[in-house]
């Protein structure tokens, strides 16, 4: 993203370096220390960051321990309403209170370990190996220090790129002077978009349109968007997308209770696709009686921030009103909630702050399913009249089979000022997925697609992760290839190509061509449906507490063990609780109750 020749040899050097360290993958996690003295002290850190977690454990099983010893005191909710709406919807938006740790007082118990855990300190196991070599050490501690230059992400998860700041600076800067989309303002607009959300929800709750706690929908402690940007260097042309990270934004949890309300039932449109394996479950019972059809993929200019947001409002509102339980909310006040999420978008960039006036932003919670069932409720009317073999979108993605050549201009007005790039093919390229008709049987044919911009940056075997990550992470992505490829010649090929790759990241070889064995022995029809996840309920006798994973200190949990046992000697009420299971970052207790 700029020459190295304007540089001077050392950022030249840092560059290359951290280029070097950012191929190890985006998750790989370095081990900053490469001598005793700081291993240890990264030791004691660490088991100060435990001890910390756990102390709150103590404070808390204490606690419960004399509300267990007096009489339970009950709160009474029979006059709350027991509706669906308020078990699915309003308690979902209930904001825990951030609860300090450190405010909590230093248990005796938790100083009696300290002392055993320092003690233990003498039978430390330190390996020390450092997965980055000292020169890497220095530039990586060099470059958290003075960030010569910038380091972003791209789009569509092909990587990172390295930009200078005054470029990054550039390019953020020249986005945001497209007054078409962004307004600049003079001041900080934090209190007074705070002020009018409240009173907007306080009148809305006083003529009855919302019929609940609107106090659920005021964001605590809210602060401004922040803004950033994604290189899109998977098109030919270079561009950017905006991201506005709209945690605890004033309209955060609007957005959030948008999204409860209206994602329901965006998953019953029939256009609806969650993602590429959901179109896979549809196209596999699909038997086309046609010999010569027509493959569309389709994808939408900038969906967001061409939203019309007057438009958007009225459609949904109007399609959402026979699915709303008005007792609690009425048409009127969710017109009003999406304008208020539409309206007051308002951020910060480089000491500036703006407020977006079109469009929808990238970033907030509701985002996606704002934008797709906005773009449903345009392309019903024409899916009613003409009825494709199969369409199915994923947001602004769209897959279309078609037994006549599709008119693309009459379908195009569909979206009114929407601009759609459509693409008609014998070989299409949807999502991760290469789509073809086999006219033989008449079925679709799927196969991997792989972007030429996939950096292949899977995560290196030197990362500080816990053994059992790098042994679900070639299985996974055996299992994906085996789901997408209809035929096992191309299963087998895509497989050879990623055990290359999973190679040059520090994979053994075996375990590789075993799972490669192993999953294509499975029949792919058995991977296409979603995985059954039961839901795990917390055992009331049991609880967890973390534990920061180091694969340096060969037997930490020993340390932690040992340290435990002895301070039951000494607060005997401890006894009542074992260490059920030490996991590489996590400990489970369990109490005899």
């Amino acid at each position: 993203m700029f020459q190295l020749d304007h540089l001077n040899n050392t950022n030249q050097e840092m560059i290359k370096t951290i280029v070097d360290i950012l191929d190890l993958g985006g998750k790989f996690v370095p081990n900053l220390n490469n001598n005793i003295i700081d291993s240890l002290c990264e030791i004691v850190k660490q088991s100060e960051r435990d001890l910390q977690n756990l102390n709150a454990k103590i404070f808390f099983e204490k606690k419960r321990l004399q509300i267990k010893s007096h009489k339970m005191v009950t709160t009474d909710t029979s006059h709350l309403p027991i509706t669906s709406f308020k078990t699915d919807i309003l308690d979902s938006l209930k904001q825990k209170p951030k609860f300090d740790y450190n405010k909590i007082f230093i248990q005796n118990e938790t100083t009696f370990m300290r002392y055993e855990l320092i003690n233990q300190l003498k039978n430390i196991q330190i390996n020390m190996n450092p997965n980055l070599s000292a020169n890497q050490l220095y530039f990586l501690k060099n470059f958290l220090k003075t960030k010569p230059f910038s380091i972003i992400q791209c789009d569509k998860n092909i990587g990172t790129a390295i930009v200078s700041n005054d470029l990054l600076k550039k390019l953020c800067s020249g986005h945001l002077q497209d007054d078409k989309i962004y307004k600049k303002l003079n001041c900080d607009p934090l209190n007074e978009v705070n002020n009018k959300i409240e009173s907007i929800l306080n009148s809305l709750s006083i003529n009855g349109s919302l019929n609940f706690n609107v106090k659920l929908l005021i964001t605590r402690q809210s602060k401004l968007g922040k803004f950033r940007i994604l290189c899109k260097l998977h098109k030919n042309k270079f561009g950017i997308r905006p991201i506005i990270n709209n945690c605890a934004h004033p309209t955060s949890q609007i957005c959030k209770f948008i999204d409860l309300l209206i994602k329901p039932r965006l998953m019953e449109t029939p256009s609806y696709l969650k993602d590429s394996q959901h179109l896979l479950q549809k196209c596999n019972e699909l038997k086309i009686e046609y010999t010569n059809i027509y493959l569309y993929s389709m994808d939408f200019e900038s969906l967001y921030t061409n939203i019309d947001k007057l438009d958007a409002c009225n459609r949904i509102t109007e399609y959402m009103t026979s699915y709303l339980n008005e007792d609690y909310i009425q048409p009127f006040a969710l017109y009003t909630l999406l304008l208020i999420i539409f309206e007051n978008n308002v951020f910060a960039y480089n000491n500036t702050f703006y407020v977006q006036i079109n469009g929808l932003a990238m970033g907030c919670i509701c985002g996606p399913s704002v934008a797709s069932l906005y773009v449903y409720i345009l392309e019903k009317h024409w899916l009613s009249i003409n009825h494709p073999i199969l369409y199915g979108r994923f947001i602004d993605d769209i897959f279309m089979v078609t037994d006549v050549k599709l008119n693309e201009d009459i379908f195009s007005k569909n979206f009114l000022n929407l601009n759609l790039n459509i693409v008609q093919e014998k070989k299409i390229n949807f999502l991760d997925l290469s789509i073809s008709f086999n006219t033989i049987i008449r079925k679709l044919e799927f196969s991997l697609y792989v972007k030429p911009t996939n950096t292949f940056s899977y995560l290196h075997t030197e990362s500080n992760h816990p053994h059992f990550i790098f042994k679900n992470i070639p299985k996974s992505l055996f299992i994906r290839i085996r789901r997408i490829c209809t035929n096992d010649i191309d299963y087998y090929f895509f497989t050879r190509k990623l055990i290359l790759q999973l190679l040059s990241r520090g994979y053994d070889y075996k375990n590789l061509f075993s799972i490669q064995l192993c999953i294509g022995n499975i029949q792919r029809n058995s991977l296409l449906n979603y995985k059954n996840k039961t839901i795990s309920f917390k055992n009331c006798n049991s609880f967890l507490m973390s534990n920061e994973y180091n694969k340096y200190i060969a037997n930490k949990s020993d340390l932690f063990k040992n340290s435990f046992h002895n301070s039951t000697h000494k607060y005997t009420w401890l006894n009542n609780y074992k260490i059920k299971r030490i996991e590489p970052n996590l400990v489970i207790f369990s109490r005899a109750d």
